[in-house]
């Protein structure tokens, strides 16, 4: 395999920080309602069919099932 096709394998910086952003938006929830805490809804940034919009949707749920 050539080196250019390894390149555009690889996501984007900027694409792999708003990623690990997310994930770490969704952690923070997670360790706030697991302390008691009341929460909003999350902002669902991804679709529903990507792994990280699929975990943002199911958060939500369990949130408004806990209020």
């Amino acid at each position: 395999m050539n080196e250019r096709a390894l390149d555009t394998a690889r996501p984007a910086p900027g694409l792999a920080s708003e990623l690990l952003a997310n994930l770490a938006q969704l952690l923070e929830v997670l360790q706030r309602v697991g302390a008691g805490e009341v929460v909003t809804s999350l902002e669902l940034r991804y679709p529903e069919t990507h792994p990280v919009g699929a975990l943002t949707a199911s958060l939500n749920e369990m949130i408004v099932s806990l209020a």
